[in-house]
């Protein structure tokens, strides 16, 4: 009489269809207010490679604040981790005006991969959040949440990165 064997391999374990694509990652935009970026930034730029401890410290603000500012910094290449502190990566002009720091702000935002996707689809034709989708999805983020790139929208739309669309 023969016996059947076990199944083994990926179909036991569950994973069928759930391996990652090589490029594809996800990313999210964390949802503050603009203005209190230009503290985190100012703190950035004051300190030596400063913990998120001493920027909340610095700008006078909620840690979990800071760090939600520090991780939006850091996706618009602003800012970049550097062993277990912060530095910016874009000259910044921290005894600069508002004007100044948003102008630094919006250069960086114009930049982004992300938006400048977006404003290739907007001038298609695209609404935007159909342009949001498809240059996320440009971009390899997978899977597209809308909620974690808003922010991105948000502070794009305030310092008019869009413009021109």
């Amino acid at each position: 009489m023969a016996t059947k064997k076990a199944a083994t391999g990926p179909a036991k374990k569950g994973k069928v269809g759930k391996r990652p694509v090589a490029g594809m990652h996800t990313i999210r935009f964390e949802a503050a207010k603009l203005n209190s970026l230009f503290v985190v930034l100012d703190a950035i730029a004051w300190l030596e490679t400063p913990s998120s401890g001493q920027i909340a410290q610095f700008a006078g603000i909620d840690p979990r604040t800071a760090g939600k500012l520090i991780k939006n910094a850091c996706n618009i290449g602003l800012a970049d981790g550097v062993g277990s502190g912060y530095m910016l990566t874009l000259p910044y002009p921290y005894k600069g005006s508002i004007d100044q720091k948003e102008a630094v702000v919006r250069e960086a935002l114009v930049r982004n991969t992300i938006l400048t996707a977006v404003r290739q689809f907007l001038r298609l034709g695209d609404k935007t959040d159909v342009a949001l989708r498809k240059a996320a999805t440009v971009a390899g983020i997978v899977p597209f949440v809308p909620a974690n790139l808003n922010p991105l929208l948000e502070w794009a739309s305030a310092l008019n990165a869009l413009a021109g669309c």
